[in-house]
């Protein structure tokens, strides 16, 4: 039990630190393993309302 507790700690703390790494840092982290690779498209919330 206290290995799965442990478990459960560790994969939670690794959600919050993936849900605060801002975009920007991944796409730079991407661009330098993969240079070559299409560049994803901007994310912008503005144009979920515009297209309403």
């Amino acid at each position: 039990m206290t290995e799965l507790r442990t478990m459960l700690v560790v994969l939670g703390m690794v959600l919050v630190i993936m849900a605060c790494v801002k975009s920007d840092r991944v796409r730079g982290w991407r661009a330098s393993l993969y240079p070559s690779g299409e560049e994803l498209p901007a994310r912008r919330s503005s144009s979920r309302a515009s297209s309403s």
